[in-house]
């Protein structure tokens, strides 16, 4: 069972002006990095929101992590490394995250009762061209 199942969203909520998201996002067309910061952003709110520290997550190790191992470069990866290795904080030698379980969201009409207890990692599978989209 979907674990938000009986929640009755609200109309509206920003985990923005909440001040839970908000970093500022770069420009990832060349390295594609982007499911790395999308994962910490929402990890690290995740963990403000309940919380459990106010540090901020070190996106880089993802990045190094798949690389290094060859792995593919999307937020599966980086999820189960947080969940079998842990995410180094910034700023600390001995502090690691980790994750004891994720669940994919499966249809639309789950999205807003996930969002109204966290903000939400969303995937887009791009192809080459709109990679190459100027507009």
């Amino acid at each position: 069972m979907f674990m938000y199942e009986n929640t009755i969203p609200p109309s509206r909520i920003s985990w923005k002006e909440r001040g839970f998201v908000g970093k500022p996002f770069s420009d990832f067309s060349f390295t594609g990095d982007c499911y790395a910061l999308a994962t910490i952003t929402n990890l690290d709110a995740y963990m403000k929101i309940r919380n459990l520290y106010k540090g901020s997550l070190n996106w880089e190790e993802l990045v190094e992590y798949t690389l290094e191992n060859k792995l593919p470069l999307n937020a599966f990866t980086t999820f189960s490394y947080a969940m079998d290795k842990g995410i180094g904080i910034e700023n600390s030698l001995n502090q690691k995250v980790c994750i004891d379980s994720y669940e994919v969201v499966a249809h639309e009409s789950q999205f807003k009762k996930v969002v109204a207890h966290q903000p939400l990692c969303v995937g887009i599978l791009s192809t080459k061209s709109m990679e190459e989209h100027r507009g």
